[in-house]
């Protein structure tokens, strides 16, 4: 998966221009699922190429920057935690936990839904 970078408004401003909702990975450096999430669910072709064609996707350390910020807005209890924003910014869907790809892939489009 590509994950942009800049900052959150930054981003916001980019999903608002080009009308796509938001992903968030919200990780942090010393958590085992998060790492596998990176390491056999992000390069999963199939997810990547969803995700990359659908969302602005973003990961953030949530004890970092703006990603303790975020942590504090969508009440994050543990890690890995996935937000799912409407282009506007507003919340579709949260979840948080580890996912395989079928499962992954499918809280994707699920999300894209709502």
């Amino acid at each position: 998966m590509q994950f942009k970078s800049g900052s959150w408004n930054e981003i916001l401003a980019m999903a608002k221009k080009e009308n796509k909702p938001i992903f968030i990975d919200i990780s942090a450096s010393w958590c085992g699922y998060c790492k596998r999430m990176k390491a056999n669910v992000f390069t999963d072709i199939e997810v990547a190429k969803y995700y990359n064609s659908t969302f602005i996707n973003v990961s953030v350390d949530g004890e970092k920057g703006e990603g303790i910020e975020l942590v504090k807005k969508y009440g994050v209890k543990g890690y890995p935690t996935f937000v799912f924003l409407n282009p506007d910014g507003s919340l579709a869907f949260q979840t948080s936990g580890y996912h395989n790809q079928e499962k992954f892939l499918e809280l994707g489009k699920n999300a894209n839904n709502k």
